[in-house]
């Protein structure tokens, strides 16, 4: 049967790439959100794309602090992404608020989320505004 897919359908078909937690800090401050619109963009050098939308405090963090880290959660951590997705940092520390234990990344200043299964360090190398979202492109 053939038939006709709204915008919304047709946006969830396309996202292929795995929900990622992109964490941030800025003069103390940590949060988390989660990130369905990430993709890989280049091999060399090796650069990654996150799509924020401005109203949310990560796109904030993401200008003022310029760094970067997707953590990969496992199957373990889902009550966590749909919690972090629910609350904004703008109201909430939401790590705390989870309590979710934390540690140092090696190259950047944004914690890293224990449980995790893949982590990935990046510093922004470019903001493209692309409709009404903009897309962080982050070297790794």
């Amino acid at each position: 049967m053939r038939g006709v897919l709204t915008e919304f359908d047709a946006r969830r078909l396309l996202a292929g790439a795995p929900v990622v937690l992109v964490t941030t800090r800025w003069h103390g401050v940590a949060n988390v959100m989660p990130v369905a619109w990430n993709m890989p963009l280049s091999h060399d050098p090796p650069l990654v794309g996150i799509a924020v939308h401005p109203s949310r405090h990560t796109y904030d963090m993401l200008r003022l602090s310029q760094e970067f880290a997707l953590n990969v959660p496992s199957r373990r951590l889902m009550n966590h992404v749909q919690y972090f997705g629910t609350v904004s940092g703008r109201d909430v520390q939401k790590i705390e608020e989870a309590k979710l234990p934390t540690f140092k990344a090696q190259r950047v200043d944004a914690p890293l989320l224990e449980g995790c299964l893949a982590y990935i360090e990046c510093s922004v190398e470019e903001v493209l505004r692309l409709g009404d979202h903009y897309l962080f492109v982050g070297k790794v």
